[in-house]
């Protein structure tokens, strides 16, 4: 195992350009989930009034997780034997970031599900 990655042939030998080039497919995802989503809140005022804002935070929050996912993976994890600082905090700041950023898409669908369900019952009457 390379305790440097420095360079390619680095990341080649220690398996974590796969998981480089993953990382940066999700992190283009998250990026053009935002971009849609504000194009929607845009073109679409009235439909997204109710809940779109905290998507837009969440999958904001998201895109930080998978930045600091791609920032983790090329800190260097082992020097001697121990875990680096810089490692421990990108990793800790990755998870956090996931889970709060999830929650909060979770609970952006259920507002936008009871909008939506709100104004079905206004149409019906």
């Amino acid at each position: 195992m390379v305790d440097s990655w420095d360079n390619l042939d680095a990341l080649r030998a220690n398996g974590e350009l796969g998981t480089i080039a993953i990382e940066l497919v999700v992190i283009f995802s998250a990026i053009a989930i935002l971009v849609v989503l504000f194009y929607l809140k845009r073109k679409y005022p009235t439909m997204t009034k109710n809940g779109f804002d905290m998507m837009i935070l969440g999958f904001g929050i998201f895109a930080g997780h998978t930045l600091f996912d791609f920032l983790d993976t090329l800190a260097v994890k082992k020097i001697e034997g121990e875990t680096t600082i810089l490692y421990l905090v990108m990793d800790f700041l990755d998870a956090v970031l996931s889970f709060i950023g999830l929650i909060l898409v979770g609970i952006a669908f259920l507002r936008i599900a009871d909008y939506g369900m709100q104004v079905w019952k206004e149409e019906r009457t």
